[in-house]
């Protein structure tokens, strides 16, 4: 009931992306945190929802259809001026833009849920970056989870390690990270139209500062009429 608007993708007839900004307003109904954000147009309206926002901010191109925004050359990560965004916008094609505060550093994660013809909705915990898309280490379990079994999903995986604090740094908030393992297994419950979610990265920051989505894609299931 809440994924409104529809795009149909290009490769399949029974499955869209919703829109970015739908996906944000999703998950922040599920009390999963998200980096603040504002769709715009042009590059005036931008510039506006900068000043607004904050800088340092990100530039995203919000077309739902853009899987890989980086190699499409579809973002600009930590925009420190009016002029740099500016600059930004005149090198970045598209109808619909992105303007999003940038996040501080911290341990990126991923969170991601699927339909399985089998299980039904079953959810995904990794590390980000190479350890998910090179080493394969994540965690599965169907949806939902409590906080028991989310924390065994964080600590079941290899790089663990990483979460608990590693080479002098503290360790990750455990606490946040598991409220939002919680929160998308029961997002995934309450919509089961969705067939795919990928919130990617969530950045942990250490013990008692939460975590932060700071890019989220949902594709789903629709009905032909």
């Amino acid at each position: 009931p809440l994924l409104e608007d529809r795009t149909t993708t290009e490769t399949t007839h029974s499955s869209e992306m919703i829109s970015p900004s739908s996906a944000f307003d999703l998950l922040k109904s599920y009390h999963l945190p998200v980096a603040d954000y504002k769709i715009v147009k042009t590059a005036e309206e931008g510039l506006r929802a900068a000043e607004e926002i904050g800088y340092p901010v990100v530039l995203k191109i919000a077309s739902p259809n853009v899987l890989h925004k980086t190699e499409a050359k579809g973002v600009r990560l930590d925009i420190g001026s009016a002029k740099e965004l500016e600059a930004a916008f005149k090198e970045m094609e598209g109808e619909e833009f992105l303007i999003q505060k940038m996040a501080p550093a911290g341990q990126e994660v991923i969170i991601g849920g699927k339909k399985d013809p089998e299980f039904g909705s079953v959810i995904l915990f990794g590390l980000g970056g190479v350890f998910v898309e090179v080493l394969k280490d994540v965690a599965l379990r169907v949806a939902p989870v409590d906080e028991e079994e989310a924390e065994k999903m964080i600590g079941e995986i290899k790089g663990a390690q990483l979460l608990k604090g590693f080479r002098g740094k503290p360790p990750a908030d455990k606490e946040a990270l598991i409220k939002c393992l919680v929160n998308v297994s029961r997002l995934l419950i309450d919509n089961p139209e969705i067939k795919n979610l990928d919130i990617n990265p969530l950045i942990v920051w250490e013990k008692g500062k939460g975590c932060l989505a700071v890019d989220a894609k949902i594709e789903r299931f629709f009905s032909h009429q």
